[in-house]
C-alpha cells in the first residue's frame, strides 16, 4: 500500500523541468504496476500534472488509486473511496484521505478540484467497512502528523493511520487513543513492512503495550518494521534498467 505522495516534491511543476518531471513520473508509476500495490492513495503532490494525468495511467496501468475525499466540481470522486483486502487470514480496510487544504492555483486543472471534510468522510467510509466485515481499519493520508493526531481524538473506527508528509518526523509508531499512527519517510528511501495478527481468546489482555515499533492494541498485535533501501537490497533487474535508462538521459536530474 501506498500512503500517497509519490510523484513530485512540489506542486507547481515549472514549465523547464516538465519533461524530465514527467519521465519521472512515469517510471515511478510503472514500478507501482509492477510491484501490485493494492492500494495507492492520491496526496497532493501527486497533482503535478493534473487529475487527468493520474486518470489516463491508472487505466493504462490499472494503477489501484484510491481517494475518498477528493471529488470534482459535482461532488463525484475519481477514484474509489477505500478497499477490503483479505490477506493473512485478516480483513483489512483501507481508505484513502487526502488533506483538506489544497493549492488549487498550482495544480493544473485545479479549480475543478474539491476536498471533503477528512475527519466526516473517514467516518462515513470507515464505518461501512465495518458493516462488510473489515478486522482492522487502516487510513492512508497526506496529513502531516497534527493532522493525523486530529484523527485518534475522534471516535472514528479506525486502527491504523500510515502519513506522508515531509514535515513528519516519525521514526517510530506513535500511539494516541489505541491507534496506531505511522510514517515512512518519503521518496523511496525506505519500505515500511507493518505485521498485523490476530490474538487468540486466551491470550493476555493488554490494552495498550508499547516498546520499540510493537503494541497490542484490542486484542491485535502490531509490529512495524522500517526497511532502508540501501546497497544491502538486491535491485530487481527490470527496474534496474528502467533508473538506469533514466539516469543515462538525464544525467542531473534528482
Amino acid at each position: 500500500m501506498g500512503a500517497s505522495n509519490h510523484l513530485f516534491k512540489i506542486v507547481r511543476i515549472p514549465k523547464k523541468h516538465r519533461e524530465i518531471y514527467k519521465a519521472k513520473a512515469d517510471i515511478i508509476l510503472e514500478v507501482l504496476a509492477r510491484l501490485k500495490y493494492q492500494a495507492i492513495n492520491v496526496g497532493e503532490y501527486d497533482l503535478g500534472f493534473g487529475i487527468n494525468y493520474l486518470l489516463k495511467k491508472q487505466k493504462a496501468l490499472r494503477l489501484p488509486f484510491i481517494s475518498a475525499n477528493l471529488v470534482d466540481e459535482r461532488g463525484t470522486r475519481f477514484f474509489e473511496p477505500s478497499k477490503l483486502i483479505a490477506m493473512s487470514g485478516l480483513k483489512i480496510g483501507v481508505v484513502g484521505i487526502m488533506k483538506s487544504h489544497l493549492k488549487k492555483g498550482r495544480i493544473p486543472g485545479g479549480k475543478r478540484l474539491n476536498v471533503l471534510n477528512p475527519v466526516k468522510i473517514v467516518k462515513r467510509e470507515a464505518t461501512k467497512l465495518r458493516k462488510k466485515g473489515a478486522d482492522v481499519i487502516i487510513v492512508l493520508t497526506d496529513m502531516c502528523e497534527m493532522k493525523s493526531r486530529i484523527l485518534t481524538k475522534r471516535e472514528l473506527p479506525i486502527d491504523v493511520i500510515i502519513s506522508s508528509c515531509r514535515r513528519n518526523r516519525i521514526s517510530l509508531p506513535a500511539i494516541q487513543n489505541e491507534k496506531v499512527i505511522l510514517h515512512l519517510k518519503r521518496y523511496g528511501e525506505n519500505v515500511g513492512c507493518l505485521r498485523i495478527r490476530k490474538l487468540a481468546k486466551n491470550a493476555a489482555e493488554k490494552k495498550v503495550v508499547t516498546g520499540g515499533a510493537t503494541a497490542v492494541i484490542n486484542g491485535f498485535f502490531y509490529r512495524n518494521t522500517v526497511i532502508p533501501l540501501g546497497h544491502l537490497i538486491k535491485d530487481n533487474k527490470d527496474i534496474a534498467k528502467l533508473v538506469d535508462a533514466f539516469a543515462k538521459k538525464y544525467p542531473y536530474a534528482r
